[in-house]
């Protein structure tokens, strides 16, 4: 296919930078990724010198930056403006001025993207249109478990780094913790520097590799005040875990007391959201989806 052959120019934090280089470096012959951080450092010339060897930059992550879309005209590469979460609330929450900017990129993108229906609804609402649906989410057949049914206990898995418990929903936990006493609740990224917590409630601090612990639990919980598309929630549904989230996403359950309790009282694993899971986001729909994004 022609568009195997287009030199790809793929910016985004570690993380998505390095999910998506695993998904695509087979794929296609001159895909490249760089981190935000790296890309920040670099004044307008250097864009310029390094997109003349591009024909399409993906930004996975909206910074609606002037330098990027200028050096995009100057050097005929193609712009993609890809909305992932928190970046949406910049144009929707933000001052006036950072939606003219917005807008403004949007108009002279090849293509703007969001990962999640919610987000591309908050954009339009804001007056950006014309959204398209891209996620970044697959798995690899040769990496999957069978879901557990003899687990030992039934933990509830959830995350809330330091410094964002407010938005990420520490006091749902606590108050979670005191209704169910019996049953342990597992905080990551979060060395638990607080007063008067429940006994039943484990801070883990900072987890490089989450896996273990989706493994263990037999609850998952996203409790976000806004999100775009939660990967760790579809890790929990390709485990068969009962998950938890803000987010309307088959085979989950809204954040809610009433939700836990009706998850503990549940034995078997969460099969139809594995299933869900399975069907939808394989690396092969993935790179299928991503590749029909490059095409002209």
């Amino acid at each position: 296919m022609p568009e195997l052959n287009k030199k790809i120019l793929f910016v985004s934090f570690e993380h998505f930078a390095d999910l998506a280089y695993n998904l695509l470096k087979d794929e296609l012959i001159h895909f490249h990724v760089i981190q935000y951080e790296v890309w920040n450092r670099l004044d307008l010339i250097s864009k310029i010198l390094l997109l003349r060897k591009y024909d399409i930059i993906h930004s996975f992550w909206a910074k609606n930056s002037y330098n990027d879309i200028i050096a995009c005209r100057l050097t005929g590469t193609k712009y993609i403006n890809h909305y992932i979460g928190s970046d949406v609330l910049h144009v929707t929450k933000g001052s006036r001025k950072a939606l003219r900017k917005a807008l403004k990129i949007h108009k002279y993108s090849w293509k703007t993207l969001a990962d999640s229906e919610n987000l591309i609804e908050e954009l339009k609402c804001a007056g950006i249109d014309n959204v398209g649906l891209l996620q970044i989410f697959f798995y690899d057949k040769s990496l999957l478990t069978e879901s557990s049914d003899d687990l030992k206990e039934k933990s509830v898995l959830t995350y809330i780094p330091e410094g964002k418990e407010d938005f990420y929903g520490l006091d749902f936990i606590v108050e979670a913790a005191k209704i169910f006493p019996l049953t342990k609740f597992i905080v990551s990224a979060n060395s638990g520097k607080y007063e008067n917590m429940p006994a039943n409630i484990v801070f883990l601090g900072w987890v490089n590799n989450i896996d273990k612990y989706l493994e263990e639990c037999f609850i998952y919980i996203r409790n976000t005040k806004h999100d775009g598309f939660p990967t760790s929630v579809m890790q929990a549904l390709l485990r068969g875990k009962h998950v938890l989230c803000t987010q309307k996403i088959p085979f989950t359950k809204t954040v809610s007391i009433e939700g836990i309790a009706e998850c503990l009282n549940m034995n078997d694993p969460n099969e139809k959201g594995r299933d869900f899971a399975l069907k939808n986001y394989s690396k092969e729909e993935v790179i299928k989806k991503f590749l029909d994004v490059y095409k002209c």
